[in-house]
């Protein structure tokens, strides 16, 4: 409503600017060669590159929020998870097939979708959600808990809290698509890492600006 709106602006007018984290990645283009640049929300890979195809191609009328759910839903009977390697700060390794995996400052994406419901903006760290090959091609448990903020209690979810990570391919030949803030902008292999209290914005103490 109006008086919402107005009250979130007053809101920000008074409040003290903070600093809050930004992602950085390097990741290979289309055409082979090294790319890199900053993200403040979500970087991701898998499933989500052809939600984003899934989405652009529907009807604008649609909306955000109904295009993301409806595109999803169609993504997970055509999406084939992809086996990748992932190394978490340097150490601990993760080899298996994923449907989606995100990197997250905030905690939301795609028309409202919650796929880092601990994220935090001032934290220094970043979130990691590894969704594992799903027991069905279409889970409606799963959708329910991405909207609900609870993906973290679904039995295909793993959440861990990082400072970087480094995504590769475990097949040559793979081509794995990487979504950032929304934009495909190249594939894996790539290195993504948290750059701490490096931007400062004008949010409120209670809640994320996304």
């Amino acid at each position: 409503s109006q008086s919402e709106i107005t009250n979130w602006v007053k809101r920000i007018w008074f409040t003290s600017p903070r600093a809050i984290d930004v992602g950085w990645i390097r990741f290979t283009m289309s055409d082979g060669k090294i790319s890199e640049r900053i993200f403040l929300n979500i970087a991701s890979f898998g499933i989500s590159g052809l939600v984003d195809a899934l989405v652009n191609a529907s009807p604008k009328w649609m909306g955000g929020r109904a295009a993301f759910l409806i595109g999803t839903a169609r993504a997970l009977f055509q999406y084939k998870p992809q086996p990748v390697k992932i190394t978490i700060d340097g150490g601990k390794v993760i080899e298996q097939e994923v449907m989606v995996v995100a990197v997250a400052n905030g905690r939301c994406f795609g028309g409202g979708m919650c796929i880092a419901p601990k994220a935090q903006l001032d934290d220094g760290l970043l979130e990691l959600t590894i969704v594992r090959r799903l027991s069905k091609p279409l889970d409606i448990d799963l959708l329910w808990r991405l909207y609900a903020c609870r993906i973290h209690e679904h039995r295909d979810v793993h959440l861990e809290r990082i400072r970087a990570i480094e995504a590769t391919p475990l097949h040559s030949g793979q081509r794995i698509w990487l979504d950032v803030d929304g934009e495909a902008v190249g594939l894996l292999p790539a290195m993504i890492e948290v750059i701490p209290s490096s931007l400062w914005i004008k949010w409120p103490s209670t809640g994320q600006p996304w």
